[in-house]
């Protein structure tokens, strides 16, 4: 398995594949969004034989240390096997390289989508096993999917460093960097 920059990805049909199938419309951004990321955001994808197998779109937050993943997303053949945790642990390593200090991301809240629980509740689970936990605070982030649908979300993190995270830290730089907020 080989960590790639966006620029080296030849099958980028694939990537919008596992975008479109890991996210629902209501949360998921147009493609040309995410196929041409903003110059504060990074696309990393995680390849098998030359193969995209899952990938991520981070922002770093302004002036923190604290990135934002936007999306990840594994194949549905993949899930399961490890390789989200293989592409994750890549993934923490390099940022905490580059002097990331935390990583933030949000999640659908499984308590307001009962058609769609479990699905929410087995994705919170996969972040806890990567060591991120729910932030707590009132986060309230404004309708960024294609439908115009409000998603109820929840805010995880973790610390790359032995220091606890600021939850009310990272709720204000998550809506002031990510969401353009506040």
């Amino acid at each position: 398995m080989t960590l790639v920059d966006w620029s080296e990805v030849v099958d980028r049909m694939r990537v919008r594949q596992m975008y479109e199938e890991a996210f629902p419309a209501s949360v998921r951004a147009p493609w040309e969004e995410i196929e041409n990321p903003r110059s504060d955001e990074e696309i990393l994808v995680w390849q098998a034989n030359g193969k995209p197998v899952a990938f991520l779109l981070v922002r770093r937050l302004g002036p923190t240390s604290a990135v934002f993943v936007r999306y990840l997303a594994v194949d549905r053949a993949a899930r399961g096997s490890g390789v989200g945790s293989e592409f994750w642990s890549e993934f923490v390593r390099r940022a905490s390289a580059e002097g990331v200090t935390t990583v933030l991301l949000d999640v659908e809240d499984p308590d307001t989508d009962p058609a769609h629980a479990t699905e929410h509740r087995r994705r919170i689970a996969f972040y806890e096993r990567l060591g991120l936990s729910r932030i707590p605070g009132e986060y309230v982030p404004p309708d960024h999917g294609q439908t115009g649908e409000e998603v109820p979300l929840l805010l995880m993190g973790a610390s790359l460093k032995a220091t606890p995270i600021d939850g009310a830290g990272a709720i204000e730089a998550v809506m002031r960097y990510r969401y353009g907020v506040r």
